[in-house]
């Protein structure tokens, strides 16, 4: 036994030595040849190693080489796959005897790697033969490694880094070229059943990114199973973070985190500028918790911060099938849209001109309705069904309190159901649909209102602040088109309006009729006049973007008034005629209606710049068909001088004389003409 185990002893040493001395024996040339033809028969590219070559096999297997070079493949213009100004490797031989692979050092130093795609989809990093070998076998096996002999038992990594490398990637079917560079990463793992580590940064289109990634079970990863995983992105331009699980299957949960301190500079950077005339957002955070199973995301406990707009909800997205498919459900605070709307364009030569406006400052009552067709290709997108509920909503000068709004998109068309909305002092719902399934878009629309005070509304919505009162209307229209002027040609509806306990400020339109004259049609069109009304309703129809309506009534003491006429949309004209009327009766609503003084007042011509004129054909008319009318009135309403101010019979001059302009004061037409206040002061009711 003795002579056995000298006889071992005596074995091992000479295998030491014969360990130690091997180098010394072995020519670095014939490694270097050797390296270069094992690796021209495993892919068909040429290494070269043009520096120096060390080698050491025990206490470490050790290979250094510099100026190593990797071909591209022919007819390429680059010539290398990959350069490395050096690499170092030094592997522990004990543990590579006993299936273990412990590096201690592997060092890339100034590598870069150049990897091209091909017009036909090939790529330069496909090696001859590696098709057939990367497939699998033709034993029925998917070429997995699961096989029990040759493999590793486990491998454990030390100093493993890369300094200053370079990866170009050029796409020959688009052009496209980009480099990433300045790569210096570390990587770290005691073994396959420990956590493993990496740590490092890179330049990308100039700009500096740290990446920190973790793998908590890399062998159960590697085998099929899911691991814990961490990863951040940071930069100026953006962070980005993800903690949680991963499965070798596609199965990713846990939270996420982005933040984005400048959507344009980001995109700048990305080569998609956004454009500087279309509002966008600026800051952006988004956290929350995601899962990916197959085609399936969901991304729940949302926060998300665009600007000053937060939201939180759940979000849910399915990729498969035709399009994507998107459900959502937020809660929101106030969202002030206005930063992202387009502002209006000032249009010069009209304001200089005189013509109207909207409120919000562009002249859109003299524009003609674009012909340009409405894109709505962006409904193709994805299917969705998205809930809302608001806080409140401000939208231009608008602003909608606590809201809940329903948006569902499928195949192409769309439903919009604002299900509640508090406005201004009452509530509103609204229905809405785009339907693309036929010929041509289709769009149907309800409103209903109830409650709403007139004033702050018109202001806010149409820079109209003279009509007061609690509202209520109803609104049920359908058009259909390519454009906004095959929409307004396409209109058809119908709908109804009751303004309650108001006011029109700015005239009093009882005095105007009562006291028929310049002065004192003058003196109720000043600002601090006012006409209260008890009810001011009415109804109306559209047929072709004609609006028609005939029964416009306003009661208030003193004073009725009926309007009819129509409304040209497709032509922004109008032919309306009110008939304010002074009564006998101080009660807002009831009495005898019938009785009183008319003046019809005639408003004619295009949305931005009506004439409006008083119609004395019909005065004349009604005067001489019941001129009772006017004693009785008159003789009701105790006012003095009013049949002197008709007939002539004071120093007030006659109505003819008001009318004509033969009068001191000039005359109602000649205001119209330009010749006296008095256009002005009618005109000015409808400013």
């Amino acid at each position: 036994m003795r002579r056995l185990l000298i006889g071992l002893g005596v074995i091992v040493v000479l295998l030491i030595v014969a360990v130690v001395a091997l180098p010394f024996f072995i020519p670095v040339d014939w490694v270097k040849e050797q390296a270069q033809t094992q690796a021209q028969t495993a892919t068909g590219r040429q290494l070269t190693i043009a520096g120096d070559v060390s080698l050491s096999l025990f206490p470490d297997v050790q290979i250094k080489a510099n100026d190593v070079r990797f071909a591209n493949e022919p007819g390429s213009d680059v010539e290398n796959l990959v350069t490395l100004k050096s690499l170092a490797l030094d592997v522990a031989l004990m543990p590579l005897l006993s299936g273990e692979l412990e590096i201690k050092e592997f060092v890339l130093i100034e590598p870069v790697i150049y990897l091209e795609s091909r017009a036909d989809g090939s790529a330069n990093w496909q090696f001859e033969g590696q098709q057939a070998t990367t497939d699998g076998g033709t034993d029925g096996t998917d070429g997995s490694a699961t096989s029990s002999g040759g493999g590793l038992a486990d491998i454990r990594l030390g100093d493993v880094r890369i300094e200053n490398g370079k990866v170009t990637m050029h796409d020959a079917a688009t052009g496209e070229t980009t480099e990433i560079s300045a790569i210096n990463m570390a990587l770290n793992l005691a073994d396959l059943s420990s956590p493993f580590a990496g740590d490092g940064s890179l330049t990308f289109k100039g700009e500096t990114l740290t990446l920190k990634i973790g793998i908590d079970a890399p062998n159960t990863l590697l085998n099929g199973g899911a691991s814990d995983v961490q990863f951040k992105l940071d930069s100026g331009l953006m962070t980005a973070g993800f903690d949680g699980y991963l499965a070798q299957a596609g199965t990713v949960s846990g939270k996420v985190d982005l933040s984005i301190p400048s959507l344009a500079t980001l995109m700048i950077w990305l080569e998609q500028p956004l454009d500087p005339a279309s509002p966008a957002p600026d800051t952006i955070k988004v956290g929350g918790t995601i899962e990916m199973i197959g085609d399936k995301i969901s991304f729940t406990g949302a926060d998300v911060a665009i600007d000053d707009l937060k939201a939180s909800g759940d979000v849910s997205v399915d990729l498969g099938g035709d399009r994507p498919s998107i459900v959502a459900n937020l809660v929101s605070e106030m969202l002030d849209l206005n930063p992202y709307l387009p502002q209006p364009e000032e249009n010069t030569a009209s304001a200089e001109s005189g013509d109207g406006g909207s409120a919000g400052g562009g002249n859109t009552l003299a524009e003609e309705w674009s012909d340009e067709e409405i894109d709505f290709s962006g409904l193709d997108a994805a299917n969705a069904d998205l809930t809302f509920d608001l806080a409140g909503l401000k939208i231009q000068a608008i602003e909608i309190g606590r809201s809940k709004l329903h948006i569902v998109v499928q195949n192409g068309s769309a439903t919009f159901d604002l299900l509640e909305a508090a406005l201004y002092g009452g509530n509103g719902t609204a229905h809405a649909v785009i339907d693309r399934s036929g010929a041509r878009p289709a769009i149907s629309k309800t409103v209903s209102v109830t409650g709403v005070q007139a004033e702050p509304l018109l202001a806010a919505a149409a820079g109209f602040d003279r009509l007061s009162g609690t509202t209520k209307l109803n609104l049920d229209i359908t058009t259909s088109g390519s454009s906004q002027l095959q929409f307004m040609q396409n209109l058809f509806g119908n709908g109804d309006f009751e303004f309650a306990d108001g006011a029109f400020r700015g005239a009093n339109i009882a005095a105007m009729v009562r006291d028929f004259s310049i002065d004192s049609l003058n003196a109720a069109t000043a600002d601090e006049q006012s006409t209260d009304f008890s009810a001011l309703t009415g109804t109306y129809t559209i047929e072709n973007g004609l609006l028609t309506n005939d029964d416009l009534t306003l009661a208030a003491p003193l004073l009725r008034m009926t309007g009819q006429g129509n409304v040209n949309m497709p032509e922004k004209t109008l032919d309306y005629t009110i008939r304010p009327k002074a009564v006998a009766s101080l009660e807002g609503q009831g009495g005898n209606d019938d009785d009183g003084v008319g003046i019809p007042i005639n408003v004619r011509g295009t949305w931005a710049n009506p004439s409006i004129a008083p119609d004395m054909e019909a005065i004349a008319k009604d005067a001489l068909a019941n001129p009772e009318n006017i004693i009785d009135t008159v003789e009701a309403l105790g006012v003095e001088g009013l049949l002197d101010g008709i007939t002539g019979g004071s120093d007030g001059g006659s109505l003819l004389d008001s009318v004509t302009g033969d009068g001191d004061g000039g005359g109602l037409l000649d205001g119209l003409d330009g010749d006296s206040d008095a256009g002005d002061a009618l005109e000015s009711l409808f400013d």
